[in-house]
């Protein structure tokens, strides 16, 4: 069995800035881990490199035994992101018909809209 999430002597650089030095870490099943540090420690980068968002500089990063960032590993992730940058031009529908096209079965736009009484903003 795979771990959950595994990053094996990562480094990611920005230019001359060094934003991890060679980390390692596992996560097995069941397991709760908390990532603390300063601002800048590297917390969001090694996130980052685990869902697949930025690639490392160095090193080997997967995510439930797979690349992280691909769908396999992804249907297995929630996550919210530190900020959300959606362009202002879609709609809430449409914003909605792209979340729920991450999801192998998920329920209508129609229904979701209905039951989270966003009949009114759907559109707008």
């Amino acid at each position: 069995m795979h771990p959950i999430a595994s990053l094996s002597n990562v480094s990611k650089t920005f230019g001359t800035t060094n934003a991890l030095n060679s980390l390692s870490l596992t996560v097995e099943q069941g397991q709760s881990v908390a990532l603390l540090g300063a601002n800048g420690a590297g917390k969001t980068v090694a996130l980052s490199i685990l869902l697949g968002l930025r690639q490392a500089t160095s090193g080997k990063a997967e995510l439930f035994g797979k690349k992280p960032g691909s769908p396999n590993a992804m249907k297995h992730v929630g996550v919210t992101p530190q900020s959300i940058d959606f362009p202002p031009q879609l709609t809430p529908l449409e914003l909605l018909d792209f979340a729920t096209s991450h999801f192998p079965s998920p329920h209508k736009s129609d229904y979701l809209i209905e039951v989270f009484g966003l009949g009114d903003l759907a559109n707008r």
